[in-house]
Order: structure tokens, then C-alpha cells, then sequence
């Protein structure tokens, strides 16, 4: 059971900036070796930083009036920031030193959809032509791992054609065995076999080949690799899934809905959102003789890999255990803290000053 609570930001002390003019050269040959650096953006994993050293300062009269001339001398030296530390040394999104965790997280979870995405197009087109005939089977179940037919071969078994889940095999190309191909490919196609149905008129070919997926996966596949790039680009560990999860928005964005405590709300119910145009368009196609095409299905694929893609990553970020201080460390956004109490105990009261009218908001 969590609390939360809105306290005030915390009062930093000014930034001293240096203003052009505000100390004149004095007109003598000077040397300094005070640095120019650059303040960097929160975004930014790895930057550049210029330090400008001033060499020396001539004048040049130009028709009565004196020019200052500087030499410069750049020296450019790179700095690794993962992520911008605040005055504590904490993160300024999450409450932890750093998210190298999370953008790691990221990058798999992108990087492994994003390479099988590839491979179902490259596969298919460096298979000698008419490798893979058409195919019809079932989802989460291998159907053309053999052709000897029962387990693992029921797509190469005899079946009138017009099956809802299977045809003809014989009239679409012959028998067909994923387990005969080379290792990279039977895996692509192997995986295929497991996750889709494989129907044909669902499915683009190359090269005369039938692709291991529909192409509502391939949508799908598409929508997951977006979600884990830019779950490592802005996602956090912010102790609970849903939390993590609403992390890859701006915090300006969802602040209202931590004051009213509604963020399950908002992460559980965009995921359904994401998931209504794939219901639609193949609930309707199950239920009705209503038959969607190639372009619908990788359109409404995509929102549905993206809201998978999305609860994968901030279910693999999501690490209480990296908090040593308590739920207290985390940072939310509208500067809400999460407070965990017992059934039986009461809820730990907010400061009287945790809100504009010195109420607090559980």
C-alpha cells in the first residue's frame, strides 16, 4: 500500500555566471588560465567540454580607436555523464546515482526486436527461391518443425483446404521443415513457427519465400523496438512497474495525476488503450467475415508492440532493492514521495506544508 504526498521543491542556491565586460582587459599583456565550461543538458550521455585559455592581448589602432585582439587556444577534452547529478549526488529523475541499468534494459529489450524485425526480411531473401512454400498453422504451437506429421509437423499432415487453422499443404508448395534449413534460419523461422499462425494470405513473401511472420507481427516487432530505444533513452527505476513504466513521459505530463494519486490509472489504462486497434481489427476479423489487410494489420501492430515493449522494460527496471535508503529516496514527479506502511498501522502523515493549503493529498 503506497501514500503521496506533495512537498515543496527544495531552495537551491543561485548560479554564479560570468557576464561578458564585467572585468575589462587591463591594456598590458595578460595570461589566464580560467576555464569556460559548459553546463551540460539533461539528456546528454556523453559531451564535449571546451576550455577557451587566453594567450595574449595586442592592440591594433584603427583610425584613433583600439581594437583588442585575443588569441585563443582550444582544447577539447571529452567528459562521460550518464545522467545529471544533483547537489546530493542523486539523479534528478529517479533518486539513484545514475540509469545505466535502465538504458541497458533498453537497448535489449529494442535491440533483440529489432534484430528479429531484420532478420524476417533477410532471411527470406538469401534462401534460394521457393524455400519456404505457403504455410497455415497455428499460434503458440509448432506446426512445420517436421513432415513426418504429429507433434511438431501437424501443418504437413493432410487437411481439407479452407481449414480455419490449417490447408492443403500439398496444393500450396509442398511439405515443409524449418529443422532443414541452417541454424540462423531455422531459428528465425523456428520462432516464427511458435509465435504466429503463419497463414499465408496474412504474410508477405521474398524471393518467392514466405516470411516467418505475419505482418501484424511485424508491426508488433516494429512497436517493441520503439518502445525499448526510448524506454533507454528516458526511462528510470522508480521502485514500482508503474512508476518506471510512466517514466518515459515528461514528468510535466503526468504530474497531475500524481497529485490525485490516479498514475495506476494512467499506465495500466494507456497500455489497454494501445491495445484496443489490434482488438478491434482482429476481433472483428474473428467474429465476422470481415478479412483486414496487410497495411491495417502492421498499423494497429504497432501501438500493441509498443505498450508490450513498454511493460517489459519497466518490469525488468523496476528494482526496489537499488533504493538503500527506503521508498523515501524515490523521486516522482509534482514532488510526490511513496510511503509504505502496514495494513494494520496508520499512514505516515505528509508536513503540514506538503501542499498550497497546508493539506496533504494521500
Amino acid at each position: 500500500t503506497s501514500t503521496m504526498s506533495v512537498i515543496p521543491p527544495p531552495i537551491r542556491p543561485p548560479v554564479r555566471r560570468l557576464c561578458a565586460g564585467s572585468s575589462p582587459i587591463p591594456e598590458a599583456k595578460k595570461e589566464t588560465n580560467a576555464p569556460i565550461v559548459a553546463t551540460m543538458m539533461p539528456s546528454t550521455s556523453e559531451m564535449l567540454m571546451r576550455s577557451l585559455k587566453l594567450t595574449s592581448a595586442m592592440f591594433i589602432p584603427v583610425s584613433g580607436v583600439h581594437f583588442t585582439l585575443l588569441h585563443a587556444q582550444s582544447i577539447w577534452q571529452p567528459i562521460r555523464s550518464p545522467r545529471p547529478v544533483s547537489d546530493d549526488g542523486e539523479s534528478t529523475r529517479s533518486g539513484l546515482p545514475d540509469r545505466q541499468r535502465e538504458t541497458r534494459i533498453g537497448m535489449w529489450v529494442g535491440g533483440i526486436a529489432l534484430g528479429y524485425l531484420l532478420a524476417s526480411f533477410i532471411v527470406p531473401a538469401l534462401l534460394p527461391t521457393d524455400t519456404v512454400p505457403e504455410l497455415s498453422g497455428r499460434a503458440n504451437a509448432f506446426d512445420y518443425a517436421n513432415k513426418d506429421g504429429g507433434w511438431g509437423g501437424a501443418g504437413n499432415e493432410p487437411h481439407p483446404e479452407g481449414d480455419r487453422m490449417f490447408h492443403n499443404q500439398a496444393a500450396h508448395g509442398g511439405m515443409f521443415a524449418w529443422t532443414e534449413l541452417d541454424l540462423f534460419s531455422a531459428f528465425v523461422y523456428g520462432f516464427g513457427d511458435l509465435n504466429c499462425h503463419q497463414k499465408h494470405e496474412r504474410s508477405w513473401s521474398i524471393n518467392g519465400n514466405q516470411m516467418p511472420v505475419c505482418t501484424r507481427d511485424i508491426g508488433i516487432f516494429a512497436g517493441l523496438a520503439v518502445a525499448g530505444f526510448l524506454f533507454s533513452r528516458r526511462g528510470v527505476n522508480r521502485w514500482t512497474i508503474r512508476d518506471s513504466l510512466l517514466s518515459v513521459a515528461p514528468d510535466d505530463w503526468v504530474a497531475d495525476f500524481y497529485l490525485r494519486d490516479r498514475r495506476a490509472l494512467l499506465a495500466f489504462g494507456g497500455l489497454f488503450l494501445f491495445l484496443v486497434p489490434v482488438a478491434l481489427d482482429g476481433g472483428i476479423q474473428a467474429l465476422t467475415d470481415y478479412e483486414s489487410n496487410h497495411l491495417k494489420r502492421v498499423v494497429t501492430g504497432v501501438p500493441m508492440g509498443f505498450a508490450v515493449g513498454l511493460l517489459l522494460s519497466a518490469m525488468f527496471a523496476a528494482r526496489p532493492a537499488s533504493f538503500t535508503g527506503g521508498p523515501a529516496q524515490v523521486r516522482l514527479p509534482a514532488n510526490a514521495r511513496l510511503v509504505l506502511f502496514d495494513d494494520d498501522a496508520e499512514p505516515e502523515s505528509a508536513p503540514e506544508s506538503a501542499s498550497d493549503d497546508g493539506t496533504s493529498e494521500e
